[in-house]
């Protein structure tokens, strides 16, 4: 793939879309830049990132890719021939070396590293961290953020499950893919993992967790089902007509929104009348919800919500508390 019709969206001065050109400017790659004005959002904008409506864009080959960290990773696989933007890949690590997994049991992004480990039919060791107080194991590895996973190979730590989920997949390359093989497709998994996490992701523990009153939770139940709604239209994009994300089968954003299904259900449990995913307005993610917990790499793994009400109760409990301190 070359440097051939490349344009890039922008607006002074946004920090994010100097990581865009910096990357390209490493790169040597010859492009077209439009800018953005403040207050006015140009046509272009509005089409090729219509989820976020915002800058930076890069459009290759005429396809939007969008977020900074997403587009720097695109224009570092597809430019491959330029200086390495990414650490280089190292020799290939021993994938015989003891594998452990530092988690808690209910925790949904402890899950995306457990799916990812069955997808690719490795053993490894569960280390259950306690909710309080935090493991010296825990703080020892993970002294950024004190969370779980943390994931082990080789007794070297790695930390964040989206992560987690891309060091798995690239090392061991011999099971079945969890991204996918084309940059393009990968930079597209990448911007939908990232709008789960920050986006869809907020909307569901507001519901859950913080909403008080009313009001309040009729707001916060509008969010969720309007970013669920935008997943829906997602999985049709990503899918196109297959059972997963994925395609045929299930791959990084299957396992990336499969984490939370448990704990959709408990949303139905403790929440009269909340369906985020119905025939109505979410077909697609109804029958994919279906066939992703029926997999044998999941089924095992997949919270009963009859099982996590307590931990639900108690992460209420402590996180409205946290947040009446603040």
């Amino acid at each position: 793939m070359g440097n051939k019709d490349v344009k890039i969206l922008v607006a002074w001065p946004s920090l994010f879309m100097m990581r865009a050109r910096i990357a390209l400017n490493i790169k040597s790659v010859d492009y077209e830049c439009f800018e953005e004005k403040f207050g006015s959002k140009i046509e272009l904008l509005l089409k090729a990132n219509s989820v976020h409506k915002k800058v930076p864009v890069l459009i290759h080959a005429d396809k939007p890719i969008c977020e900074s960290l997403v587009i720097v990773q695109y224009i570092d696989e597809v430019w491959s021939s330029g200086p390495s933007i990414l650490p280089s890949d190292p020799p290939m690590a021993n994938t015989s070396s003891a594998v452990k997994l530092l988690g808690i049991f209910p925790s949904p992004f402890v899950n995306r590293a457990q799916f990812a480990l069955n997808l690719k039919s490795i053993d490894y060791e569960f280390i259950q961290e306690s909710f309080v107080p935090k493991s010296d194991l825990l703080l020892k590895f993970n002294p950024v953020y004190k969370k779980v996973p943390v994931f082990f190979h080789a007794d070297k730590p790695i930390c964040e499950s989206l992560v987690i989920l891309q060091y798995i997949d690239e090392v061991w390359r011999n099971g079945p893919s969890i991204l996918p093989c084309h940059p393009y497709d990968r930079a597209i998994a990448r911007f939908w993992a990232a709008y789960i996490d920050d986006k869809w992701y907020i909307s569901l523990r507001e519901l859950l967790i913080f909403a008080q009153g009313e009001e309040a939770k009729a707001a916060a139940l509008k969010r969720a089902i309007e970013a669920t709604v935008v997943l829906e239209g997602a999985f049709w994009d990503c899918s196109k007509g297959k059972p997963y994300f994925g395609g045929d089968e299930i791959g990084y954003l299957d396992i990336v929104l499969g984490c939370f299904l448990g704990w959709l259900r408990l949303t139905e449990k403790v929440m009269v009348d909340v369906k985020l995913l119905s025939e109505t307005k979410t077909p697609g993610l109804v029958g994919w919800a279906e066939r992703f917990c029926s997999n044998d790499a999941v089924k095992s793994v997949i919270q009963d919500p009859d099982k996590i009400v307590d931990t639900y109760d108690l992460l209420k409990k402590s996180m409205t508390s946290t947040a009446s301190t603040n």
